[in-house]
């Protein structure tokens, strides 16, 4: 029974196996590059194109900045000067200048009481010359450009004097109390001073009364 079949079993086994070869198999195309390779060039021309098209922008882009570059606005300071002096916004040289007015004070009082006295003692004197020796604080004013003029036309403060408002106007709001610290300091100098100076004429009274006897 299998023998009377088995030529027909080998007929549909032949009929598959070249059916799968044909099915598998590719013809090459009559013209043009194989499909293997079709798409590689094709991928490639793009890359190409694109790496072109970068270049061009990054070289516009370039251009551009170099453009932008030498279009830049230059400023140059102007002709209007601010002058200031630095000792008039220290909060240091107001205090030493409080104790210098409070010498001054003291010495005119000495000169006042010398002429009452028929004698005038030595120490009066020795303080006179002590008192008189003492700082002066002066210093260069600063200079600097109150505008700078630009490129553009336009005109506008300069970084200097925008500090210097910033100074200023810190100054001004500490002042009050900076005065009324400068005040104290002036007003215990010259007490100090003026015990002295009391000390002294009772000195040289006991002095003189006991020269006298």
């Amino acid at each position: 029974m299998f023998y009377k079949h088995w030529k027909k079993i080998s007929l549909a086994l032949t009929g598959l196996f070249w059916a799968s070869c044909e099915t598998t198999t590719t013809e090459p195309p009559l013209y043009g590059a194989p499909p293997q390779y079709s798409s590689s060039t094709e991928t490639q021309g793009t890359s190409s194109s694109e790496a072109v098209s970068s270049s061009s922008t990054e070289q516009a882009s370039s251009s551009s900045q170099a453009n932008a570059s030498s279009a830049e606005v230059t400023c140059t300071p102007g002709d209007s000067i601010v002058s200031y002096y630095s000792p008039s916004y220290s909060a240091d040289v107001a205090k030493m200048n409080a104790e210098g007015r409070a010498k001054r004070d003291a010495l005119g009082k000495i000169d006042s009481i010398k002429q009452t006295l028929q004698e005038k003692p030595q120490c009066l004197d020795d303080l006179s010359n002590e008192l008189g020796n003492f700082p002066v604080l002066y210093g260069a004013p600063v200079n600097l450009h109150f505008d700078e003029v630009c490129s553009d036309g336009t005109t506008r403060p300069t970084q200097e004097y925008l500090d210097y408002l910033k100074m200023k106007e810190e100054w001004e709001r500490n002042k009050p109390a900076l005065d009324e610290e400068c005040k104290r300091i002036h007003d215990e100098k010259l007490s100090k001073i003026e015990q002295r100076i009391k000390k002294c004429i009772e000195t040289g009274i006991l002095d003189r009364e006991e020269s006298e006897k």
